[in-house]
This record gives C-alpha cells, sequence and structure tokens, in this order.
C-alpha cells in the first residue's frame, strides 16, 4: 500500500436473508473507490453459512457479473468467529488486502466517502483495528463502542452466572459476591410487577441515553461494536486471525479488545465513520422475535463467555 492508496476487501456474513445481504451489496458498490483514475480498489467476499434456503443463490445470481464479488460456501452454520476467519484467510491468500472490513450483512454504509475516511483515519492514527459508528436503523441509537474501559474477569463470570440455569449456575455460584445475588434474586421477580416494570424500562432508556455521548468522540481502546470492525495494514501483517479463539456467537467484541490491549496492538473508534444497522437481521431471520430467540441468546451467552474466560484465564486476564 502507498501512502495514498489501498486495496480493501469487504466481508459480508451471509445468512437466510437475501434482502438483507443485498441491500449491504448495494451500498457498498456505491461507495465512492474502485474506479480507474482512484487510489482505491475494492473486492468483496460473501461467505455463507450453511442457510440451505435458496437465499445465497439469489444473491450469486444477482451479482454475477461483478467481478469484485467472491462467493464462499459453508456446508453448515459454523458460527461468526469461524465463519469470518475463513473468508479473511480466503482473502489474505486470493485477494493480498491492505484493509479487511468485517460486516454484518445486516449492515449498510450511506457515506459515499467511507473508503477515503477510512484511508484518512488510519494514516492519522496508525491503528490496528478501527471501529465505526454504528447506528441502530430501527432506533437511531449508536451502538458503538460498547463501552469505554475493557471487561474483566469478575464481570465475565457474573455475566455467565445471569446467563445459566440449573447445576451450571450453582457452580459458580461462590465466585459471584452474595450481595449481587441478593439484588438480582431481588429485582428479577419485581420486574413482573407492571409498575415496577415500567420504573426499571425508563431507568435503563435514560442509561442508554447518556450512553450515546460516548459516539460523539473518537476513543482509543474501547470495546469496539462487532457488527462492523475494520482490520488496518498493522493487523494484516502479524498474520493472524481476527477471532481467535472462536465463539459461535457473542463475546468476539471482548476477545478481540483484550488480544489487542495485551499485544499492544492500537484500536480506535471514530465517529467520522459511519453505518447503519438493521440489528439482530440475521437472528431474527432465523428464529423471529420471540421466547425461542431469548432462549438461543442465553445458551450462546453462556458458551461464548465460558470461552471467554478461559482465554482471560491462559493469559492472566
Amino acid at each position: 500500500m502507498g501512502d495514498n492508496s489501498m486495496h480493501v476487501v469487504f466481508i459480508v456474513l451471509h445468512f437466510l436473508s437475501a434482502d438483507l445481504t443485498d441491500m449491504c451489496l448495494q451500498s457498498l458498490s456505491g461507495l465512492d473507490g474502485g474506479s480507474a483514475d482512484d487510489n482505491i480498489s475494492m473486492d468483496i467476499v460473501v461467505i455463507d453459512n450453511g442457510s440451505h434456503n435458496g437465499s445465497i443463490e439469489i444473491v450469486q445470481e444477482k451479482y454475477r457479473d461483478d467481478a469484485r464479488i467472491h462467493f464462499l460456501f459453508n456446508e453448515e452454520n459454523v458460527g461468526f468467529s469461524k465463519a469470518n476467519n475463513i473468508a479473511y484467510r480466503f482473502a489474505m491468500e486470493n485477494l493480498r488486502p491492505d484493509f479487511v472490513a468485517v460486516i454484518n450483512n445486516d449492515v449498510e454504509i450511506l457515506q459515499k466517502n467511507f473508503l477515503h475516511l477510512l484511508l484518512d483515519v488510519f494514516s492519522k492514527t496508525q491503528a490496528y483495528v478501527i471501529g465505526p459508528d454504528i447506528i441502530a436503523k430501527r432506533t437511531l441509537l449508536h451502538q458503538s463502542p460498547i463501552r469505554l474501559n475493557l471487561p474483566t474477569r469478575q464481570e465475565t463470570i457474573e455475566n455467565i452466572y445471569l446467563n445459566s440455569t440449573g447445576s451450571s449456575k450453582r457452580k459458580i455460584r461462590s465466585e459471584v459476591p452474595l450481595a449481587k445475588r441478593l439484588r438480582w434474586s431481588v429485582v428479577k421477580p419485581l420486574e413482573q410487577i407492571p409498575g415496577v416494570r415500567v420504573m426499571l424500562k425508563r431507568w435503563r432508556e435514560k442509561r442508554v441515553e447518556s450512553a450515546q455521548t460516548r459516539s460523539l468522540t473518537p476513543h482509543k481502546g474501547a470495546l469496539l461494536q462487532g457488527a462492523a470492525l475494520i482490520f488496518t495494514p498493522l493487523f494484516v501483517k502479524t498474520h493472524e486471525l481476527p477471532f481467535e479463539p472462536e465463539t459461535f456467537l457473542y463475546c468476539e467484541e471482548d476477545i478481540l479488545a483484550i488480544r489487542c490491549a495485551t499485544n499492544q496492538w492500537k484500536t480506535w473508534y471514530d465517529p467520522c465513520l459511519q453505518v447503519f444497522h438493521y440489528d439482530d437481521g440475521a437472528t431474527e431471520a432465523l428464529l423471529g422475535n420471540n421466547s425461542k430467540k431469548s432462549e438461543f441468546q442465553r445458551q450462546n451467552s453462556v458458551s461464548a463467555g465460558n470461552i471467554l474466560l478461559e482465554y482471560e484465564d491462559s493469559i492472566g486476564w
């Protein structure tokens, strides 16, 4: 990569929804860059994560004449981390990127000059991983950064406890302070009372609103939201995969942030880069928006939390 040029590869994880992936690809195709007289070139890798519903074939047919778009296929759903790592490895071996942007298929980029802004942010920050401002399309809330500091081992244990049931919950109960366990045991039944439920909802909304201020300014070392992550030439040169150890779903951002901090790889959040996110588009396509979805999220939160905890312990976090 020269000082004023770059080759960027977008990785788009497809699952079940042709409409979402088509929306994403249309927005990428509309970005400035890639013309003969431009200093930016672009490829797109679309990886299907075992959809088996005909959706990826619809997308493939529509974009069959676009030589920049490459299609990969997983026979089964191997989860977020593994699927993106497969596509990342393909990009490294075949496309020789300077930047790799890993985005969900329910992400839309409407900034025409997004790639030029990215090049400018990297030249100024020399970050290994860059996170854009991720705006939820339905609520217009800012989803990144998730927080300004990194998660602790104790927080990981408590999150596992809150999502666990039965013997799994009892196994780690001693590692959670009694005061917190008592508070949670009181709050949960109170949430079933309509008046209390309304009060808690308003309190949580105020917390969300106050958290929006952190999205207004750039931040170094914040916990970046995983719907859109950009791996820069500095990360590419490490020859590492972006998501290791691999989880099926959840905690990818936590593991990546801790890896970067441990290796002194600078991460950077910058609101001058913006994307829109149709939150949980793939999950809702599979499960709908109901109790089945909640149980799926709970189980994967526990599984990913245990992988995160094992990783934290392995590096003495």
